[in-house]
Order: structure tokens, then C-alpha cells, then sequence
């Protein structure tokens, strides 16, 4: 992909789809899937990648776009291989859902990549000082997600190290180093 090492299972889509967004992880009421939608449609050459479990009545599979893949189930040597696929993280949680417990933890792990991470209503998911962009409004969501699909350059080593190292420092730090 774009800045990634993009480990691709499907080359046709990495020729239509130049540059991967997505989010991993459980599925479940917590998922804004009309921001998931608007992302979609905002960026149609990237491709929206979903991968986790979504229970019935959560599913993005509602998002009819050509740009959108929801991959489910994923094994653990699986989500490794989409972790790396991605060159931006979203995670577009709802105002004031109650989300599922290992989030932090997945935060944890797509910051170990060094890739920009951009999260929605996320109080409470890591401390204020966490290198990652926030956005409280689906506009405010979308145009963080530009700035973070056109980070490139020293910029983009920068960036990444310093994701890198916040998540060592959050017990990543082998994790990061593989990554």
C-alpha cells in the first residue's frame, strides 16, 4: 500500500485501490457506520478494510461501496498480515459508547507499526499525550484522515518513531521492534 509494507492478498484491488484504511477489531454497537460510510465515500481510491466479527444487526456489510471489504474471521496470523496491509487505523467509535475492553490494546498494536492512528469519541481509550489524531465530528474525522493518508517524507519517520516508541512504552516495545 501507499507508505506501508502492504502485505496484499488480492493484487488486482492493490492496483485499483492505491492506499488501505481500516479498522480491526470487534464489531458491535460501538461502530459509527454512517462515519465509516462517509469515509468511504469521501475517499473512493482508497480501500476501507473492516476486519474483526460483527454480530448480527452491527455489520458494516450495510456500506455498499466498491472500496469497502469486510474481512471475517480473522485467525491471529491473519491479523497480523492485515495489520500490516493498512496505512492508516481508524477506529470510529460512537459519542459515549461503552467499548469492548482489548481496545486499548489494539490501539496498542497499530501504533507499534509506526502508522498514523486516528480515533473517534475516545475518552478514556488512551491518556491525552498519545500520538494519535482524534476527531469529534465525522467532518473533523475525514479531514484528519486526509492529513494522516498524505503524511509521507521526514514527516512520516518521524511520526512513526515517536508511535513506535509510545507503544513500547505502553508494553509493545517487542512487538514494535518486529513491526
Amino acid at each position: 500500500l501507499g507508505g506501508g509494507s502492504g502485505v496484499w492478498f488480492d493484487r488486482p484491488l492493490q492496483a485499483e485501490f492505491p492506499q488501505g484504511v481500516g479498522y480491526l477489531g470487534p464489531g458491535g454497537d460501538w461502530l459509527d457506520i454512517e462515519l465509516l460510510r462517509k469515509v468511504a465515500a469521501s475517499f473512493p481510491k482508497v480501500l476501507l478494510q473492516l476486519v474483526g466479527e460483527f454480530p448480527s444487526g452491527t455489520s458494516p456489510f450495510s456500506i455498499d461501496l466498491p472500496n469497502v471489504r469486510t474481512i471475517v474471521p480473522v485467525s491471529r496470523a491473519d491479523r497480523l498480515s492485515h495489520l500490516l496491509s493498512l496505512d492508516v487505523f481508524l477506529f470510529p467509535f460512537k459519542a459515549e459508547a461503552r467499548l469492548p475492553a482489548e481496545t486499548r490494546r489494539i490501539v496498542g498494536q497499530c501504533l507499534a507499526t509506526g502508522r498514523p492512528v486516528l480515533l473517534s469519541n475516545v475518552d478514556g481509550v488512551l491518556p491525552t499525550d498519545a500520538p494519535v489524531a482524534t476527531a469529534d465530528t465525522h467532518s473533523k474525522f475525514i479531514a484528519a484522515l486526509d492529513r494522516a493518508l498524505s503524511e509521507s517524507g521526514a514527516r512520516s519517520v518521524r511520526n512513526g518513531a515517536r508511535r513506535r516508541n509510545y507503544a513500547s512504552n505502553l508494553g509493545w516495545k517487542r512487538k514494535a521492534v518486529e513491526l
